[in-house]
């Protein structure tokens, strides 16, 4: 697709504009499943719009692009679109309900850990000292957030389904750069969407959508549309920072999230981040700067 021709530059830099993007989207999605529109029917629309926009444009510019020889390219991309939206993007809207973007933002942190385990179990890539000490940093962050005030570690509900996604989307980015082996990044694109759009539709049979949805609640227009785009945009980034620098890296390159998380929560949602929250956003800041040193 013309985005993934166009945006191809520093890593480090799409790093950062994804880190506020995704920080952008988490605040959103927080403010939507708790107020206009359940996790599953938010899920399930965003992917089938984002796939219908893409699919269009490929029938319209690129329709040679849409065969894929590679059968295991073919296998690895429908995997990613099944373990991306179906388990990893469901749990954290599900987890947006009973918990904060805040700690989703921090949380998030620790798929630095899983993706680096997977690559080394999966992709046989090990990790380097400095690498080591990035993470570790993360972890520690991560885990001043969580810390409350009374100093004994508590995990609401919605932080446990978090940890569930963290170690998706680990495994998410690992084989996002399997699958970029045998697929072009445009292709990656249009099947991540559609088996995503597909996947997202097996739990409508438990909470069934109402198709008179959007005429009963216009305010659902809103986080659907943003949602759509930003999974567009997003997969755009991701795939370019992969396919370039390794899935390793991109989980290393994102510790801004939390901090962008903090600043949009406080501006859109009124949530003022604690002094722990604060804390642990300066040291993950911290080891995203001694990683670019």
């Amino acid at each position: 697709m013309a985005i993934l021709k166009n945006i191809k530059t520093n890593p480090l830099i799409l790093s950062v504009i994804f880190s506020a993007l995704y920080a952008l989207l988490t605040v959103i999605q927080q403010s939507a499943v708790r107020s206009v529109i359940i996790p599953e029917h938010l899920n399930f629309l965003s992917n089938f719009i984002a796939a219908l926009f893409v699919a269009v444009y490929f029938l319209l510019r690129k329709r040679n692009s849409i065969f894929i020889t590679s059968r295991k390219g073919l296998i690895l991309g429908i995997l990613c679109g099944i373990i991306g939206s179906g388990i990893a993007d469901y749990l954290v809207l599900i987890g947006l309900k009973y918990s904060s973007s805040i700690n989703w933002g921090v949380l998030f942190r620790l798929s630095t850990l899983t993706t680096v385990v997977f690559s080394a179990l999966l992709l046989n890539i090990m990790i380097r000292k400095k690498e080591a000490a990035v993470f570790a940093f993360a972890i520690i962050g991560s885990l001043i957030v969580v810390w409350p005030k009374n100093s004994i570690v508590h995990f609401n509900f919605g932080d446990l389904i978090f940890i569930f996604a963290v170690i998706s989307y680990g495994l998410l980015n690992v084989t996002t750069e399997s699958a970029l082996k045998y697929i072009r990044p445009d292709q990656f694109l249009l099947l991540r969407l559609a088996s995503g759009a597909l996947v997202t539709t097996i739990p409508l049979s438990i909470k069934p959508l109402d198709i008179n949805l959007f005429r009963l609640n216009p305010n659902i227009f809103t986080p659907v549309l943003l949602n759509a785009f930003v999974l567009i945009v997003g997969l755009c980034l991701v795939i370019n920072i992969i396919n370039s620098a390794g899935a390793s890296f991109f989980a290393l390159a994102t510790n801004l999230i939390p901090v962008f998380t903090i600043i949009l929560a406080a501006i859109i949602l009124k949530e003022m981040p604690s002094p722990l929250q604060l804390l642990g956003g300066a040291v993950i800041v911290g080891s995203l700067v001694y990683f670019v040193r």
